[in-house]
């Protein structure tokens, strides 16, 4: 995919946060703007990091720590 093509995507892509998620009990915790971009960077790798696992599930055909296979037993 060339660049044009990529930028277009992620402009077409433009998500708007629910007004939920910024709700003033969660903004209350953040003081400075360093508390933002600190808050930030740690989303930012949190999501990397499930997005990463996610595709090594999908290439590995099973989850993390899961067996191949294997029928994966449900306690209730």
């Amino acid at each position: 995919m060339n660049i044009c093509k990529k930028k277009k995507v992620m402009k077409e892509k433009n998500l708007i946060v629910p007004d939920e998620v910024l709700s003033k009990e969660f903004l209350s915790q953040f003081k400075t703007e360093a508390d933002v971009s600190k808050f930030l960077k740690q989303l930012s790798a949190q999501v990397l990091e499930k997005m990463l696992e996610s595709e090594m599930d999908a290439h590995l055909g099973h989850e993390k720590n899961s067996v191949p296979g294997k029928k994966q037993w449900q306690f209730m």
